[in-house]
């Protein structure tokens, strides 16, 4: 959900933003990927909807999502309860998400917190699996994307705008005007290539754990690489 709060409390004049991403930087997989396995096992999403991941999962690694075939994905969520969609997030994070945070991205949130900087968590991900891993973090701001639900059951589509590629910039630079935050005062940790217009107009961009054409661009531009392995379990 675009600008949703939690409960971590911030410095009232935070001295710059960082931003990072979910998937492969902070948590080692896909959450969402992960999230329709948990739904499956929980007897909650149809098992129809994993014929379009294969094609999704291809799309979102070239960059090239077809936002066509994600709506049809979401239109297969369609009248599940509110309650339901709230305990696939709770349980995907116990089961799937906890076990896989990287340590490494954990201290670095923390510190960069107890420095005075604003965290947020921008994702392509949903709102209701990243919040409990926002709440583990004590991180309040998280921007992504979430379900819209008509009576407390999904109505099958998604809050406009999707959060994918260039709206992430666009999204992280409406935030910045909103706090009165220069770009040159942000970072951007992420490990996609399709993340790359927001890592080049932020003053600090790193990429953690970068797909092969995000590691080219970071050498070739001398950006900051970092690799994040071990678990916080571990």
């Amino acid at each position: 959900m675009l600008g949703q709060k939690g409960t971590m409390k911030e410095i009232l004049a935070p001295n710059g933003i960082d931003f990072f991403d979910v998937d492969h930087t902070i948590v080692d997989g896909t959450t969402g990927l992960q999230s329709i396995v948990t739904g499956i096992e929980l007897q909650i999403l149809p098992l129809s909807i994993l014929y379009s991941i294969p094609k999704l999962y291809l799309q979102y690694n070239f960059g090239s999502l077809d936002i066509r075939i994600a709506a049809q994905c979401i239109q297969a969520l369609k009248g599940i309860p509110k309650a339901d969609v709230l305990k696939i997030g709770t349980q995907n994070f116990r089961k799937r998400t906890f076990p896989r945070i990287f340590k490494d991205a954990e201290k670095c949130i923390a510190q960069r917190a107890l420095s005075g900087r604003m965290i947020v968590l921008i994702t392509s991900s949903f709102a209701h699996l990243i919040q409990p891993l926002a709440s583990y973090l004590h991180v309040e701001h998280v921007l992504s994307n979430a379900l819209l639900y008509d009576n407390d059951r999904t109505s099958g589509y998604l809050q406009e705008p999707f959060l994918f590629g260039g709206e992430k910039k666009t999204q992280a630079l409406k935030f910045m005007e909103t706090h009165g935050i220069s770009p040159l005062d942000c970072s951007f940790y992420t490990d996609s290539y399709n993340d790359l217009s927001l890592l080049e107009i932020v003053g600090e961009p790193v990429a953690v754990n970068p797909d092969y054409r995000l590691r080219k661009i970071a050498r070739t531009r001398n950006w900051k690489i970092e690799k994040f392995s071990e678990y916080v379990r571990s």
